[in-house]
């Protein structure tokens, strides 16, 4: 009987914290402040408080990651791919080759990628783990980006002697720029770096 009572009571509590959580929420949104949200524009009440007063990013924004590729000095050109891996397989989803080192940018969708690079010894555009030095960010740990995102400092070294290898076969395509996306995106990463 005195567990019933207890529980009562409890429950009594906590139906009183939900009526004037309610009551607080409805008072609030009775206000002529307008919603920002961008579905809500201009609209007030009860329907701007339950999406929220944030206005959401567009899920077709792209995020940026920027980061910049140390070498040693040499001809070579440098091959730097952001890359998605799930499993045993990866998949490349931006590449660009740089003539020597310096700094890259990508625009890509919001995801979790992993950023590697490596020296183009032989200037073939594909990678030789025998004889090209190569580098993973952080040891392949994943970089996360949302939308409008920009995640910087995303940078490698790529030396002889303490190369890191990248466990699949990758090769730059034929028109040798970059994998799949636009140039246009990545320059717009470069242009937002560069206004901060």
């Amino acid at each position: 009987m005195r567990a019933n009572h207890v529980l009562t009571q409890s429950l009594v509590r906590h139906a009183r914290a939900l009526e004037g959580a309610a009551i607080a929420l409805l008072a609030g949104c009775s206000s002529l402040t307008p919603c920002n949200h961008r579905d809500l524009q201009g609209k007030f009440g009860l329907a701007c408080a339950v999406v929220g007063y944030r206005d959401q990013p567009d899920s077709s924004e792209r995020g940026c990651l920027l980061g910049s590729v140390a070498a040693e000095p040499s001809d070579a050109p440098i091959v730097v791919f952001v890359y998605q891996q799930r499993g045993p397989h990866a998949s490349v989803i931006e590449s660009a080759v740089l003539p020597h080192s310096g700094s890259y940018s990508f625009a890509v969708p919001a995801g979790a990628y992993r950023v590697a690079a490596f020296v183009d010894v032989n200037g073939d555009l594909r990678y030789d783990p025998e004889r090209e030095p190569a580098g993973l960010y952080r040891g392949g740990r994943t970089v996360a980006v949302m939308p409008g995102q920009r995640v910087d400092r995303l940078d490698l070294q790529l030396r002889p002697g303490h190369s890191q290898r990248i466990s699949f076969t990758f090769s730059v395509p034929e028109r040798g720029d970059a994998a799949p996306g636009d140039g246009q995106s990545d320059q717009q990463c470069v242009t937002a770096s560069a206004s901060r």
